[in-house]
């Protein structure tokens, strides 16, 4: 089950970060040039650095957890 919401969380930040990166593009054009290229940055880190670390990371959890719940069931 918790697979599933680490699957969810991940779309969810995608979506985020995509929405950040639009915006950020969008404020590109109304010829705010700092604030959009500091948004595309932090948006392009979030989306290859961040989002797929959380994954991992949490999939990790879930692993160490399935596996100390299963080897203290056979005891």
């Amino acid at each position: 089950t918790y697979r599933g919401v680490i699957g969810v969380l991940t779309i969810l930040g995608y979506i985020g970060g995509a929405i950040m990166a639009i915006a950020s593009v969008l404020s590109l054009v109304n010829k705010e040039i700092v604030p959009a290229i500091v948004g595309v940055i932090v948006s392009a880190i979030v989306i290859f650095v961040v989002i797929p670390f959380y994954k991992e990371v949490s999939l990790m959890l879930v692993d160490a957890v399935d596996s100390t719940l299963e080897r203290n069931s056979r005891s």
